[in-house]
């Protein structure tokens, strides 16, 4: 687990490495079935090669488990944050949806949530990395870019943005290279997609995703935490 600030912005990156490639097979599996079901084809979609799940897949088992470790790594990160214990022993993660794109799918910025919503993220149940790969091992400088080290071809990357560039970028000091020593202070971060990755931020933060350029299905799995009703009635 790896706690980030990016522009100012509280973020969680956590690999689940190898263990979880049995359960991105499952979770896949289900992400077909519900989107290729008949009585689902009124789902969310853009781009024409871009679509989201609109109902919510915590009723499927292989959901169920994801949940149970999204939301232990969502606590411990926001812990990490400075968030009370006994506060955070309240959050709760109760809807789940997926995201299936092909070649030229996309999505505008945007983020997660409304209310009572806290926290939310992106989990990766398929990625771009070598079917041979150890998940294991992971190398955060081939998979987050920023600070202009985004590779040529960034087609279906996630894009995490700071709200306030434009505001930011009328008072920086001439001498733009003081932002070079460290690329968490650049107004965007690219992550590319990677079997077993989840990346949780607050509520607030705006994304979306580069098109998709590859000829191949990007998977992702979204979600949003709020504090449960017990602790409004605590």
């Amino acid at each position: 687990m790896e706690l980030k600030r990016w522009f100012s912005s509280p973020i969680g990156i956590v690999n689940f490495g190898e263990m979880s490639r049995d359960l991105n097979t499952k979770l896949i599996e289900t992400i077909d079935v519900e989107m290729d079901q008949k009585a689902n084809r009124d789902q969310r979609s853009w781009a024409n090669n871009s679509a989201s799940t609109d109902k919510n897949l915590l009723s499927h088992k292989p959901f169920q488990m994801l949940n149970q470790v999204i939301s232990l790594s969502l606590k411990n990160v926001m812990v990490g944050y400075g968030y009370r214990e006994e506060a955070v022993k309240y959050i709760t993660i109760d809807y789940y949806w997926a995201n299936r794109a092909t070649q030229g799918g996309w999505s505008r910025p945007h983020y997660h949530g409304s209310g009572s919503t806290l926290w939310s993220g992106v989990y990766y149940p398929h990625g771009y990395e070598d079917t041979e790969q150890n998940l294991d091992d992971f190398n955060e400088d081939d998979w987050i870019f920023g600070g202009g080290r985004l590779p040529d071809d960034p087609g279906g990357f996630l894009c995490l943005q700071d709200t306030s560039f434009t505001t930011k970028g009328l008072i920086t000091p001439g001498d733009k290279d003081i932002f070079k020593a460290n690329s968490d202070f650049s107004t965007r971060k690219w992550v590319k997609p990677r079997q077993g990755l989840l990346v949780l931020f607050p509520c607030w933060q705006d994304h979306f995703v580069e098109p998709v350029s590859k000829d191949e299905t990007r998977y992702s799995i979204s979600f949003g935490a709020r504090l449960s009703d017990a602790y409004w009635n605590k």
